[in-house]
């Protein structure tokens, strides 16, 4: 009968101090108003969990110290400045345990904008200069990730990483360097476009990827719709092999740092590798960073009979097959 009365004893101590135990461990210890603690590097757990208590955050400091020797994490609380409005004592170790959340930016980063551009915009939205981030594209920059990223391998050597900047909504802590931002664009252009299928389509063209980059590019500022861009680049395309100019308004544009969609006649006799109106063959490089659709448009054309195209006003696109029936639309439209 004793023997039994010790065993319920001993279970029931057991059970008690179990409950007790996860009692002070788990149950939140509510605050009157946020309190926040500052955790010094070097600081022991004896000295934590007294500043703890003191600011009411944890109830007992000595529970603190037990549960932290309990989970073995003494060697794992990182410094930092940590607010608490509510916390058991599970939580303040997690929280001790992974550190201050640090602090992110996010980017959105437009299908056709230039280098510059997303020079300037993310200038707008953080503590990168752009001079910074052009710096970290540029063809110093280039050299550097020919080895890292293989879809460079076509870049000639003087040009810049315009294009291969992949526009897409990104983000970074706010310590985030130029260096940062350009490598994570480029490995979402890598895992976004430069797949073994689309290389391999790319190879099938008979155009270097350079060359595919370069015509995406010019698609992207030239047309919006996905409809419109697999059109288009089967005129420039076109046009790219029979030795026409391709008289795209957008390289014109990238120079003057413009955006008119209809010319005047003295700039499209501006003198630059990269106006088309004056040059047959392709600008002399990527004039924007295109998205996905406008690349998979200039590997995937669709052919059809026309040769010109013109925007309205509107946006809609006017798509001719003569050079007659163009110059009835551009009458029609662009007067």
């Amino acid at each position: 009968m004793r023997h039994s009365l010790y065993i319920f004893l001993f279970f029931f101590v057991v059970i008690f101090g179990t409950l007790y135990a996860a009692f002070h461990f788990y149950s939140p210890n509510v605050l009157e108003g946020s309190q926040t603690i500052t955790i010094t590097s070097g600081e022991g757990v004896k000295e934590i969990g007294w500043k703890l208590e003191e600011a009411g955050v944890i109830r007992d400091h000595w529970w603190f110290e037990t549960y932290i020797y309990v989970r073995r994490v003494g060697t794992k609380l990182q410094a930092g400045e940590y607010s608490f409005t509510t916390s058991s004592l599970y939580e303040v170790t997690q929280r001790l345990t992974q550190g201050v959340p640090r602090e992110q930016m996010r980017f959105t980063l437009i299908e056709g904008w230039t280098r510059k551009q997303m020079a300037a915009y993310i200038a707008e939205q953080s503590a990168i200069s752009e001079q910074a981030f052009l710096d970290a594209s540029g063809a110093v920059a280039l050299e550097g990730y020919r080895g890292e990223f293989g879809f460079l391998a076509s870049v000639p050597t003087g040009e810049t990483l315009e294009g291969y900047l992949y526009p897409e909504t990104y983000d970074f802590f706010l310590d985030a360097t130029a260096e940062d931002v350009v490598r994570k664009m480029l490995r979402t252009f890598d895992s976004e476009v430069a797949s073994a299928r689309f290389v391999k389509d790319v190879s099938q063209t008979g155009y270097s990827f350079h060359d595919i980059v370069i015509m995406a590019s010019v698609v992207e500022r030239e047309v919006r719709s996905s409809d419109d861009m697999v059109v288009v680049a089967d005129i420039f395309w076109k046009r790219y092999e029979v030795g026409m100019r391709l008289q795209a308004d957008s390289t014109v544009n990238y120079v003057i740092d413009g955006d008119n969609p209809s010319l005047t006649l003295e700039q499209t006799k501006l003198d630059t590798p990269y106006n088309t109106y004056l040059y047959s063959g392709l600008p002399k490089g990527p004039i924007s960073n295109p998205g996905k659709r406008a690349l998979q448009a200039t590997v995937h054309p669709e052919a059809g009979p026309y040769w010109y195209f013109l925007s309205k006003p509107s946006g809609e696109t006017v798509f001719s097959e003569t050079l007659e029936q163009h110059n009835i639309a551009k009458n029609k439209y662009l007067k």
